[in-house]
């Protein structure tokens, strides 16, 4: 086996989700695709975890998100939204900010951000995806990096031992600006986040790209790279 042959210590895959898209969204039967997809997910996931325990060695797979957007429910009064049949399994944005909530007339507090979630029912995957994914547990969240959701489902978050998020969000240049101009970007603020993992609490940390690679950043650094 090449592992043995070349003495490796580390499996990365980079990324695990482009070749299911890419096989399992030609067309055929929706429901049938998807379900083929989740066992051939489920497949991988054993032997990739069998291949790590038997061999010592760590394996490193690269994810793609998919973006998040708002329900028609989140569009609510919330008076409403509490009398709705909640949905059993369909990604939506597990957040939203203040301007949504006025445009609904509601009246929430920032912190509160859980009223708004597309269901209260906390069996249902719009409910506690944002624990699981990296994206939405944030009680101030800027939606450029919370309206996002990791690709490939339940299935293979089942299939791992740690997720890793990497998050990227903008810092805008401080003037004032004209009503309806666009903000600039002057740079972006890399965060690193262990959303769940069987041997480290969660945590996050600021993170820059440079010549030299990657490298962490003490907390409370300001950076724009």
């Amino acid at each position: 086996m090449a592992i043995k042959r070349f003495n490796v210590g580390i499996i990365i895959i980079d990324s695990i989700a482009a070749n299911y898209r890419a096989e399992f969204e030609k067309g055929g039967k929706p429901a049938h695709s998807l379900a083929k997809r989740s066992a051939q997910v489920a497949q991988l996931g054993t032997h990739l975890r069998d291949l790590a325990r038997s061999h010592n060695i760590a394996v490193v797979v690269a994810n793609q998100v998919a973006d998040r957007f708002e329900s028609q429910s989140m569009l609510a009064p919330l008076s409403q939204q509490q009398t709705q049949t909640p949905r059993a399994a369909s990604p939506s944005q597990t957040s939203t900010t203040t301007a949504t909530a006025a445009a609904a007339n509601i009246t929430v507090p920032l912190m509160q951000h859980e009223a708004l979630l597309s269901t209260s029912y906390p069996l249902a995957l719009d409910h506690q995806q944002r624990f699981f994914t990296g994206w939405g547990d944030d009680p101030m969240p800027n939606l450029n990096a919370t309206m996002k959701t990791p690709s490939l489902g339940l299935t293979w978050t089942n299939q791992l031992a740690t997720r890793i998020a990497l998050i990227r969000t903008p810092i805008y240049e401080d003037r004032a600006y004209q009503p309806g101009e666009d903000k600039v970007v002057a740079g972006w603020k890399r965060t690193m986040k262990i959303v769940f993992s069987a041997w480290s609490n969660e945590c996050e940390t600021g993170y820059e790209i440079w010549q030299g690679g990657v490298r962490g950043l003490d907390e409370g650094s300001a950076q724009a790279t």
